[in-house]
């Protein structure tokens, strides 16, 4: 199963606040980092970093990979890709 993480970092004196999203997988990390967008909501800017992952590791429906489900963890939300259950779904 795919699953990829996202969770909000703040700001610092050097950057501002941005998400991160991460595959979640022991053997390697792959991860992209993307502004927080102000004229988002929350969970627009978590959607908007998995999807800015999927789409650079090529996860997306033309490669066929389903839509992605939408959950949250304690550290932010977590996304996995599963057509067989409910649940706030997306493509990209």
């Amino acid at each position: 199963m795919l699953a990829i993480e996202t969770r909000y970092v703040g700001p610092t004196n050097y950057r501002g606040s941005r998400i991160i999203a991460r595959v979640m997988e022991a053997t390697q990390t792959r991860k992209v980092t993307v502004g927080y967008d102000d004229g988002l909501n929350t969970d627009d800017n978590h959607k908007a970093a998995a999807k800015a992952l999927i789409t650079k590791l090529g996860w997306t429906g033309e490669n066929g990979y389903g839509a992605w489900i939408v959950g949250s963890s304690e550290r932010g939300y977590v996304f996995t890709c599963d057509t067989k259950h409910g649940g706030d779904r997306f493509t990209v």
